[in-house]
């Protein structure tokens, strides 16, 4: 049976394991980066609930729009701010936690799979 040898946990072999699809664009993000980032698509957001909402009615499916990472598109722009910087700081602190194991693992030449002994023989 085949294994690699080397232990890490995981979420990082997931990450390893589909390195062509991840997502590493916040991991050399400054702070103020992010903050501008985060600002801007406040910003869009609300600038495009407001065009369909004039009156403020709420009703429309925008104001739902981005809420898991934001809040509704109604909640006050600083709020709105506070809360993306929260989760794409803990998501850029994940990136760099994944980027760190990947080069910690390339360091040791552990990113060859070796034949692992049967522990039943």
């Amino acid at each position: 049976m085949d294994a690699l040898c080397c232990p890490y946990l995981p979420h990082i072999w997931e990450t390893i394991r589909h390195l062509g699809a991840a997502d590493m664009s916040l991991s050399d993000k400054t702070d103020d980066e992010l903050l501008r980032t985060v600002e801007a698509d406040v910003d869009e957001r609300i600038a495009k609930y407001r065009a369909k909402n004039p009156n403020g009615s709420g009703t429309d499916l925008l104001r739902y729009v981005g809420m898991l990472v934001y809040g509704t598109a109604d909640t006050p722009r600083d709020r709105q701010i506070e809360t993306g910087m929260l989760y794409f700081d803990e998501e850029r602190r994940r990136q760099r936690e994944l980027r760190d194991a990947i080069e910690a693992i390339k360091r040791r030449g552990c990113e060859q799979p070796s034949p692992a002994k049967d522990p039943s023989s």
